[in-house]
């Protein structure tokens, strides 16, 4: 229907639908009653392709999503209500009530809802037609001196998301295959938190006064805790962990849970204030440095817990100037409490495979502003910027968009872009759960219960054996972290070429880690019709390449190829060594329409990689 609504870039998961007679089959929406459970299958047409939506099961009586944080829209009927949602980009749910339908971008089950019917919708994305590939674009680059950032060396890291329908309460967090894959991925940062988070409660040591039931939503008990733990130094990670942001830390049960873990000795990095919040003032942090002080008084200073936050969102909408004052009131009130990293979200909203440079240059418009902000408090308050939640869409993803091969155009370009920008720490969202993780687990986005085993023989680089499935995207981050260092370079693209200055080409350059005297290139080719031939820059040494693309060129595939060859790991889901491929006398690269290649080169002449 046409209707007025507030729109974001989002597809619709969940509608929920309340009358109070059966409703009658139409073209939209049919609905089936039995044992009191409804099944509805939609067909909806997106962006000129068809894809099948399917709406099962449907509860009665029982609310999914919260709020309506997509706004809400007159409606005649249920059906015009789920119309609504998959038409608005942003919904994820929906609540048909008395004429109005309210637009929801969460789908937490909320529990029992007289009059109302909730369900999830499996939606797959339309296929990517095989593009024709034209002559390759021919461009020249360079890298140039002087270093512009230098990063964290957890700069690459990933988020654990507490919400119940990213697995978070039926996952088993000690599988040593989870283990195994964290591992490879080391060192990082493992930021737990999310939109579970804002409701997590705990009941944490077992012997502290009961803040909520164990095993139910939004509790955390010790053993989930001290499993988490054990996880993240199993791993070698460092644990960031966000606090409910309207407590400011000082309620009884985060009480508790700050003076277990000091008393367990758990390193944690961070405490993350707040989560998913506006603009808001750092008037809380003060008590929650006193309380982390209290806690770890019989430690060393520097095994107490530093501060990261406030993990805020909104500034996608916000003009240069108002993401400026959104900056200084959180420092405001602070009475200058160290604040080891600006942490905010950014999603990029995509929900196709094709990427055009306008759409990944927001990202620019976005950082750039809060990191001029955050380095204008610098001297009262020296902080980091790190993006603190990133991904290609929120609301768990879109399944086959970002956890495909094709993810990797975001991706990679985000930790490019965002690296010469003066960001020091990049948190993907997320390892595991939901559609958009670097891995997949047996947890279907939304579901409670595992998906069933499947009997077929996994395919190289796609484990589907019940267990982890490796995403595309998990291969790029490990390629990211073997050859991009911490000093970050200036690529230039030369003008001599027929492209000039190409936005659909992306390059990024860093000192390679632990090669001296050697630089990285990286080559995202956003182009879907032909590859781009790369004059590379000047180096004394032989280039080692590692050309990542699809099976076929499908880059919705879940397969990577290495220089021609399948990714995959082992039985026991170790990950093997990646390895480039020697290219003496290599002067230029090809890289295929919408792939990628790093290339690292030896006696680069960049002064700045001693």
């Amino acid at each position: 229907p046409k209707a007025p609504m507030k729109t974001r870039a989002r597809f619709c998961s969940t509608f929920i639908i309340s009358f109070s007679t059966s409703p009658q089959p139409n073209g939209y929406l049919q609905t089936m009653w039995q044992a009191g459970l409804a099944i509805a299958v939609v067909s909806v047409a997106l962006r000129g392709s068809s894809a099948a939506v399917v709406c099962s099961p449907l509860q009665n009586n029982t609310g999914i999503g919260e709020g309506d944080g997509c706004g809400s829209v007159k409606a005649a009927s249920a059906t015009a209500c789920c119309a609504a949602c998959v038409s608005n980009e942003c919904c994820l749910a929906f609540t048909y009530a008395r004429g109005t339908c309210y637009l929801k971008n969460s789908t937490r089950t909320l529990g029992r809802m007289d009059g109302r019917i909730s369900g999830t919708v499996s939606r797959s994305a339309p296929p990517t037609p095989t593009p024709t590939v034209g002559p390759p674009r021919r461009l020249n680059l360079s890298v140039q001196s002087g270093v512009i950032n230098e990063v964290s060396p957890f700069y690459a890291s990933f988020s654990l998301d507490t919400s119940s329908n990213r697995g978070w309460f039926k996952r088993n967090i000690t599988d040593p295959r989870l283990l195994h894959l964290a591992s490879a991925l080391s060192p990082s940062i493992l930021r737990v938190g999310g939109t579970g988070n804002n409701c997590l409660r705990y009941n944490v040591p077992s012997t502290a006064p009961k803040s909520c039931v164990d095993d139910a939503l939004c509790c955390m008990n010790q053993s989930q805790w001290d499993n988490l733990n054990a996880f993240v130094g199993g791993a070698n990670l460092s644990l960031v962990f966000g606090l409910r942001a309207q407590d400011g830390g000082n309620s009884s049960d985060t009480l508790s849970l700050l003076k277990y873990t000091a008393e367990s000795g758990y390193p944690l990095l961070a405490f993350e204030f707040g989560n998913e919040v506006g603009c808001r003032t750092g008037s809380q942090l003060p008590e929650l440095s006193s309380l982390l002080d209290s806690a770890w008084a019989a430690h060393s200073p520097a095994a107490r817990p530093k501060i990261v936050g406030p993990d805020a969102i909104q500034f996608d909408i916000l003009t240069p100037g108002d993401t400026a004052n959104c900056t200084e009131q959180f420092f405001n009130g602070s009475a200058d409490t160290k604040v080891l990293g600006f942490t905010y979200h950014f999603y990029l909203q995509t929900h196709s495979v094709d990427y055009t440079a306008d759409q990944l240059d927001n990202l620019a418009r976005v950082a750039g502003p809060i990191t001029a902000a955050v380095r204008q408090r610098g001297a009262f308050t020296p902080t980091e910027v790190w993006s603190g939640e990133m991904g290609g869409h929120s609301g768990g993803g879109v399944l086959g968009v970002t956890d495909s091969f094709g993810s990797h155009q975001w991706y990679l370009d985000a930790m490019g872009l965002l690296a010469t920008l003066g960001h020091s720490v990049f948190i993907r969202q997320d390892l595991v759960g939901g559609n958009y993780g670097l891995l997949q687990d047996n947890y279907p986005f939304g579901a409670w219960e595992p998906r069933a085993a499947t009997p077929s023989v996994p395919t190289p680089g796609w484990q589907n054996d019940n267990g982890y499935n490796v995403l595309p995207d998990f291969w790029a981050l490990l390629l990211w972290k073997k050859v991009m260092g911490t000093r970050v370079l200036r690529t230039e693209q030369g003008t001599g070429s027929d492209l000039g200055i190409n936005q659909t080409t992306r390059t990024y350059a860093h000192c390679t880690l632990g090669v001296s005297g050697a630089a990285t290139v990286l080559v995202i080719n956003l182009d879907p019709g032909r590859p781009v031939e790369v004059a590379l820059p000047p180096h004394s040494g032989v280039p080692t390449v590692y050309a990542m693309s699809p099976p076929g060129g499908n880059i919705s595939s879940h397969v990577v190829l290495l220089n021609g060859d399948p990714l995959s790991v082992a039985a026991d889901f170790t990950v093997p060594q990646v390895n480039g491929k020697d290219a003496p006398g290599l002067e230029s690269i090809q890289v295929p329409p919408q792939c990628y290649s790093f290339v690292v080169l030896p006696g680069a002449a960049v002064a700045d990689c001693p």
